[in-house]
Order: C-alpha cells, then structure tokens, then sequence
C-alpha cells in the first residue's frame, strides 16, 4: 500500500512541477535554528532581522533563469512542530536547520528530526542537514555534525541527503547548498 501512495505523490510532484515549473522547499528545525535568516540570506544576501516565525511563512525565490522555488519556512517552537508532519508530502526537498552552536539542544534537535522522518519513510524526497551558526566559536564542525546525525543520514538510503556546514550572518556555505538544489531540482 505505501508503494501505490508513494507512487502517486511522486506523478503528482511531477506533473506540478511540470505544469508549474515551481520546487517546493520545506524549511524545519527547531526556534532560533535560524530558518528564517538562511532564507533572508538566500533572498537577499542579508539575514537582516527577524522575529520567531508562528506556524508558517512562505517565499517565493528564483534561484536561476526558470527554476522557481517556494520556500515554506515552518515555526520551530514546540506548540507549531505538530504542523510539520502534515506538511511533509507537499514538498520536493526538506531543509532541516540546526544550531551546530547550541550544544544543549542538539538532541532535542535530533528527536524533531527523527519525528519528521517516521513521517515522510515513503516520501522519496532529499534531506540536507543545515549546520547553521558556523560563524560561532563554540559551532560543531561538518564531522561532528554528521557523527551525531549518522543515525538520520543512514535512513536516507533512497534519497540524496548530507549536512551542510552554513552560516546565514556571513554567508558561507549558502552558495554551495544553493549549487546542489539547482543541480538536484534540475536533475527531476
């Protein structure tokens, strides 16, 4: 039975984006992970200032020429998590952002993550693993991160997956996880 339902999303996936020539983003992680500056950043070159996002935000993005993207930035507090689960089967890729800083909440990071995942075992799409705050001394390196999301990683066999070490204040590491969703987007 998941195979028929996993099968029908995916012709739907395709057929929008066919039609609509349009990638939908799901952006997850928990408050202060810093969701909505990585997409400040992606849109504008700035992170700029923002307040906690509540349930949701969305965004239009042109990332090139005729790849269009809207960016579904969900709230990261506990009350709004209850909301990513039902909204896992609309995207084409998950963003899950962690603060690779805040050592204190890298397993209730972890727990979220592996309640998303339960959710979306027969949606075959990416997950990429943001790193954020790379800029900040006490930020866990790209190893660091991947040992402690190995467990995550491993359940991604049929998918492309990977942490991505960013910081949304200076910018590093933005571009190239802007290269990989062009070539993956591109590759559908």
């Amino acid at each position: 039975m998941g195979g028929v339902i996993n099968r029908t999303l995916e012709t739907h996936r395709e057929r929008r984006i066919a039609n609509y020539g349009t990638f939908r983003l799901l952006l997850f992680g928990l408050d202060e992970a810093g969701k909505t500056s990585i997409l400040n950043y992606i849109k504008t070159n700035d992170c700029g200032h923002t307040e906690p996002t509540a349930l949701f935000n969305v965004e239009s993005l042109s990332l090139s020429g005729s790849l269009n993207v809207s960016v579904r930035d969900f709230g990261g507090r506990a009350e709004y998590r209850g909301q990513w689960v039902r909204s896992i089967t609309g995207g084409d890729a998950v963003l899950y952002v962690v603060d690779s800083s805040d050592t204190q909440r890298i397993e209730e990071s972890k727990l979220e993550l592996e309640k998303l995942l339960d959710s979306i075992i027969s949606v075959k799409i990416p997950l990429l693993i943001l790193a954020n705050k790379q800029d900040l001394p006490t930020a866990l390196s790209e190893d660091e991160m991947k040992k402690l999301f190995v467990t995550q990683l491993l359940k991604q066999k049929d998918r492309l997956s990977g942490v991505y070490p960013i910081s949304a204040v200076s910018g590093n590491g933005i571009n190239e996880l802007i290269v990989d969703m062009k070539r993956y987007f591109k590759s559908i």
